[in-house]
């Protein structure tokens, strides 16, 4: 990537299963702001090489590294201001915008239970909204629906509450959110309704002159796989082959 833009302003990246989970292939699909505007790569672990960069040169927003959404044949990247969609098969990009009203600074992409692109956020009444897309018209027009709101002083504890917490992860196909506080960290399960705290710290902290966030975390959840061919040899290999 250094022979064309050498180094970026911001940058996102997601990192994708390619075919099935047993084959041990990926795909990573990074997005960079440079000087010159933003450029999207690819690359394929099994071709082991970066794809020629897609170069959107009329592009000049900051890029989230925020957790991105994947739906269907395409990865979503949030943006200062709109939503990115890299299509996987062509290699496309187009511009999504959000609700006007949607606070852009605290916001997480997710993928719905019905397949579709959504984003959850807190307001600051501590209330954790998820919102979903839909493709409607011989236009394709985009339609942002709120289709559930939940009061988080049913879910935290009352002192947490002060510090206006924020969402920091969503485990898509389960339906847990991670929201942060000032002192940590918890999961609310959306079927069950059940809350339980993961983790201590600093997980969101607002500046108490300005209407900014800092010091904010991301939760980023994922999968891990099991071989059985692996399984098999390490059984059979003795306790000196767990090492690897």
């Amino acid at each position: 990537m250094e022979r064309c833009y050498p180094f970026p302003v911001g940058f996102n990246a997601a990192v994708l299963c390619a075919g099935g989970h047993l084959d041990g292939h990926f795909l990573v699909v990074f997005v960079g702001m440079y000087k010159d505007g933003m450029v999207a790569y690819e690359y394929s672990s099994e071709a082991g090489v970066w794809s020629e960069p897609t170069i959107l040169q009329h592009l000049h927003e900051y890029v989230d590294l925020g957790p991105t959404a994947v739906v269907g044949n395409a990865v979503y990247f949030e943006l200062g201001t709109r939503i990115l969609k890299y299509n996987l098969g062509t290699r496309e990009t187009s511009l999504i915008d959000m609700p006007s009203s949607t606070p852009l600074e605290r916001i997480i992409l997710v993928t719905t239970d019905e397949g579709r692109l959504g984003f959850t956020m807190v307001d600051y009444n501590c209330k954790l909204y998820l919102w979903s897309m839909e493709v409607v018209g011989p236009r394709d027009d985009v339609v942002w629906t709120q289709h559930r709101v939940i009061e988080l002083r049913g879910f935290l504890p009352a002192d947490e509450l002060l510090s206006e917490p924020c969402v920091l992860g969503y485990v898509n196909g389960h339906g847990a959110i991670f929201v942060g506080t000032k002192d940590g960290f918890y999961t609310i399960d959306l079927k069950s309704n059940q809350t339980k705290k993961v983790g201590r710290g600093l997980a969101c902290m607002k500046n108490s002159n300005e209407d900014i966030f800092y010091g904010r975390k991301y939760v980023v959840p994922y999968t891990s796989f099991l071989f059985p061919a692996l399984e098999a040899v390490s059984a059979t290999a003795g306790p000196s082959a767990s090492g690897a």
